[in-house]
């Protein structure tokens, strides 16, 4: 988990935030294996005359009472004649006490006491509730989540005090509740092996530390940032620590802020064939960390596809990536769907560490393509975004980026505080959810239709339908486009347009977004070969028409709830929260 430990934008993450994540944690973990233990004492109360014990649990209580002598007594006599009972009124004790300094010591009781149930008719219990636990304290610990401490490199480089309390307390928490609660440091924003380094300059402590390449420049540049670390003596002498496993995490979110869905895609595609390459000459256990956020515009979308898609030579059997907050619980909340999701997570790996299913690269007609894709849709997507003058002005009246900021959700402020440029201290996540509030979706499909329309228009579409029957990369964004192009809708987002003022010439860079979408559109379906879209997913396409006349509404509410807002009508803050609230929850999304 982040939570406590992303101090990257977070002013509320550091030194405090870190110690109490983990307390708490241990308190919650601690409370439910409480809990438990004592549910398994009411069942487990036989006396000795109707079961017999093993030796080593006779042991194990006897030490129990020389230990907590004050606790034997409380719990009388009676219970003598009640061993299990008795024993787990020890571990009950000790649960609550901090009576346990590791889990080993706890797994050690409840191996005690499985041994025993098991050799005296009680195979069903040791093998039931018993094991359940067991296998709960080997998997959660007392620390229930790992913790990751993410700083970014500007602060890292600057090494003021809250960099340097932060490392300090990730040292004593790693004493307190052991290294498994706290092994890693994700620098963030890294653009050079020096930024990696600082981390050791800074601290002695034993953590992985782990380059987070971010833009489309850095992800370029990974490859060879990646190849000065194992290099060097020191991170050289720190992977040799580690059995030479070293993680390499990717972002998807600046990369495709920076330059665009299609660009940033295939930026990752390459970063990550390039670090396979390093790993493979430095004989080092590499694991390509995703930090994908929930919404395609972030990288999120179906995961087993994803993995399914991640290029040949990808570390074959490893996975990792983020979940967002706001997808925890349609991912996870019910436990038909926690099974189907981490399903399709597993059966992706599995199936990717198979060469006949993962080794797919492209070929070099194929690579040379992409590259001319890649570079189109970035030219398309930056003359838009980051070159139109009016942009900025336009994208602020005509979303509700502004307002974002009211909602009192997200760890963060919505901006970076430290620069005057808007779009450039805007982080991604704001700026998705601003365009997914007006069903726009811009950020998941922008320039893609200028890349793959090229070649339409060319007569070349059969070169995408190749690509697209062979490659699992570009099927993968072929399908992400088309979901993201069903859920938009610029019939809605038209609406918006009374919150332009003229002189911003909304309906010239309106019509800039409708032509792009239209076009995106259109290469689309030329290229999977159907009539509409989610053609070939019905029961997808059958949701979003089944959700979206219930969205629909709330929008136009939206648009006069910022027209007042915008007019000095104050009372207009509240419903305007509850209608961006309503929109994310119906979208599934905010950002």
């Amino acid at each position: 988990t982040w939570i406590g430990g992303d101090m990257d934008g977070n002013p509320a993450a550091g030194a405090d935030s870190i110690r109490e994540a983990l307390d708490r944690a241990r308190t919650l973990a601690l409370d439910s294996y409480r809990a438990e233990v004592r549910e398994l004492a009411v069942g487990l109360a036989m006396h000795r005359s109707l079961v017999e014990v093993s030796p080593e649990l006779e042991v194990s209580i006897a030490h129990d009472e020389r230990e907590l002598p004050e606790y034997a007594g409380t719990i009388g006599r009676r219970s003598e004649l009640e061993p299990y009972r008795r024993k787990l009124s020890f571990m009950w004790w000790r649960l609550g006490n901090d009576g346990y300094e590791r889990p080993a010591e706890l797994l050690a009781d409840l191996d005690v006491l499985a041994t025993s149930l098991s050799e005296n008719r009680g195979a069903r219990i040791a093998t039931g509730r018993l094991a359940a636990l067991r296998r709960r304290v080997e998997i959660f610990g007392f620390h229930l989540a790992k913790l990751d401490v993410r700083i970014h490199a500007k602060e890292l480089r600057e090494s003021g005090e809250r960099v340097r309390a932060a490392l300090s307390a990730a040292a004593e928490v790693r004493r307190r509740h052991g290294p498994e609660a706290l092994d890693t440091v994700i620098v963030s924003g890294t653009t050079s092996a020096a930024d990696v380094l600082t981390v050791l300059d800074l601290s002695d402590e034993p953590l992985s530390v782990v380059p987070l390449f971010e833009t489309i420049p850095d992800l370029e540049r990974a490859p060879n940032v990646v190849r000065e670390l194992v290099d060097e003596p020191r991170f050289a002498q720190r992977l040799r620590d580690r059995d030479r496993r070293l993680d390499v995490m990717v972002g998807y979110s600046d990369s495709g802020k920076d330059g665009g869905f299609l660009a940033a895609q295939w930026a990752i595609y390459r970063a990550q064939e390039g670090l396979v390459e390093v790993a493979r000459d430095s004989d080092v256990e590499l694991t390509i960390f995703h930090g994908r956020g929930g919404s395609p515009g972030r990288g999120g979308g179906p995961t087993h596809a994803a993995i399914l898609a991640q290029p040949a030579g990808h570390p074959p059997g490893r996975l990792k990536l983020t979940e967002q907050g706001e997808t925890i619980s349609f991912k996870y909340g019910l436990p038909g769907l926690a099974h189907r999701n981490l399903e399709a997570a597993l059966a992706g790996t599995l199936l990717a560490a198979f060469p006949k299913v993962s080794a797919h690269p492209p070929t070099p007609e194929e690579r040379a393509v992409l590259d001319d894709l890649a570079e189109l849709a970035e030219r398309r997507y930056r003359a838009f975004v980051h070159e139109e003058p009016l942009f900025v002005d336009f994208f602020r009246a005509f979303t509700p980026v502004d307002e974002l900021a009211l909602l009192e959700i997200g760890s963060r402020p919505t901006r970076r505080p430290e620069s005057t440029d808007f779009l450039g201290s805007l982080r991604a996540i704001p700026w998705v959810f601003a365009w997914t509030q007006n069903r726009t979706i811009l950020p998941a499909w922008f320039g893609c239709g200028a890349a793959l329309g090229s070649l339409v228009d060319n007569g070349e579409v059969d070169i995408l339908r190749q690509i697209y029957s062979r490659l699992p990369f570009f099927r993968s964004l072929v399908d992400t486009l088309e979901m993201t192009l069903a859920k938009s809708s610029l019939e809605i987002a038209s609406q918006y347009l009374e919150l332009v003022p003229a002189e911003l010439a909304p309906e010239r860079l309106f019509g800039e977004i409708a032509s792009e979408h239209e076009r995106t559109m259109d290469a689309v379906l030329q290229t999977v070969e159907s009539g509409t879209l989610l053609e070939r997913q019905p029961v997808l396409r059958r949701s979003i028409q089944l959700r979206n006349p219930y969205v629909d509404p709330m929008n136009a509410i939206q648009v006069e709830l910022l027209r007042r807002l915008r007019g000095g009508d104050d009372d207009a803050r509240l419903p305007l929260m509850r209608s961006i609230a309503g929109i994310a929850a119906a979208l599934r999304n905010t950002g």
